[in-house]
């Protein structure tokens, strides 16, 4: 790849794009997360090879950028607070339309956010003299500009940045996906699972659990978010299945919550959905902010429920074994018959040809 990284921000201008920063900080790494951009706003040196997929697999930075006129910088400049990094799957052109797929990495901290400005190019967002935001949304960075990190004490950082911006002063706590785990049990340790393609690639019949970590910047040692809000978990189909109440309170200023589920018995692999989003029963927003309740994102987990090739290929040969024993128990009950051989056999085939018929997928999944 013959270009530098590519900073593509999103901004406070409309909820969506608030809560794809807030998606953007919260989901684990290899999730994938859309933007898009009008051309106007895509730095004009890249456009043509953006719409050509000729950047796809360039190094992104994710970043927020604060439009809020009380956040107005010297010289007009927006304040942009880097959080992720990623990867550009795809970036599909409608027109003057760019939709940009990323794959989500490591997390992006500038820890002097200050001198992070500084380093951005000429035509960063910036207003007008009619206080109108323009510039490049998209543009070119220094690949070494924002350091890639883990650890839990620079994403609250991250989260402590962004809360400071106007956009997010009134955001009442962060969420991180610590990711999904197979549990344990007396033969094994607990295993963490990596998203591929997008997807967690889950086995049937077996125990997992989704964490979940959530973080108030603006909360004490003892207290934070008030009045407590709910988080609602859900599942696209009875092949995934919670082992626990679906609504967890976010009461305290920090805290892990696990979410707990069981895959079903598939005879075939299955796209499935694992969806946290914000109790409609939480409290109402106040009077005088009433975008709050808006700004917790919806969570989405893709997962590719598949399907145990050997065990089922084991319950079809049983199945089969006893079709054909009873059948053949039926046959030679009465006696001496003619062709014994070829009747046995087409007794067992078709036996087993029914048994794999049932079992392999050759029916919808219960």
């Amino acid at each position: 790849m013959d270009t530098k990284t590519l900073l593509c921000v999103g901004s406070g201008l409309t909820p969506r794009y608030r809560l794809n920063t807030l998606q953007g900080l919260a989901l684990p790494p290899g999730s994938h997360l859309q933007f898009r951009y009008a051309e106007k706003i895509i730095q004009e040196s890249i456009r043509d090879r953006l719409g050509k997929r000729e950047l796809n697999g360039a190094a992104i930075v994710l970043g927020h950028v604060d439009c809020t006129k009380v956040q107005m910088r010297e010289k007009d400049r927006c304040f942009i607070v880097p959080y992720r990094h990623a990867i550009l799957l795809d970036c599909q052109r409608a027109g003057a339309i760019f939709v940009l797929n990323f794959e989500l990495r490591a997390f992006a901290f500038a820890k002097d956010i200050e001198a992070f400005q500084t380093k951005l190019g000429a035509n960063t967002p910036h207003w007008t003299t009619d206080s109108q935001p323009v510039g490049d949304w998209c543009q070119t960075l220094d690949s070494d500009t924002v350091p890639e990190t883990n650890s839990y004490d620079e994403w609250q950082a991250i989260a402590r940045q962004l809360a400071a911006r106007e956009d997010f002063r009134r955001q009442p706590y962060f969420l991180r996906a610590q990711g999904v785990y197979e549990k344990p049990n007396a033969a094994k340790a607990e295993v963490e699972l990596s998203l591929k393609y997008g997807q967690y690639r889950l086995r049937p019949n077996q125990e997992y659990v989704l964490r979940l970590f959530h973080f108030d910047p603006k909360g004490t040692d003892h207290a934070g978010t008030s009045p407590t809000q709910w988080l609602r978990a859900e599942t696209s189909s009875a092949l995934l299945k919670l082992n626990q109440d679906p609504l967890l309170a976010i009461d305290s200023p920090y805290d892990l919550k696990p979410m707990q589920f069981r895959t079903g018995d598939t005879n075939r692999d299955s796209n499935e959905l694992l969806w946290v989003h914000p109790e409609k029963t939480s409290p109402p927003p106040s009077s005088d902010n009433p975008t709050d309740s808006r700004l917790v994102p919806d969570l989405y987990f893709p997962i590719l429920l598949k399907s145990d090739s050997w065990a089922l290929i084991g319950k079809a040969l049983v199945l089969g074994c006893l079709l054909g024993a009873a059948q053949l128990i039926t046959v030679f009950s009465k006696g001496a018959i003619e062709h014994a051989e070829v009747i046995t056999l087409l007794v067992v085939g078709l036996s087993f040809l029914t048994a794999f018929f049932v079992v392999l997928g050759l029916r919808k999944p219960l």
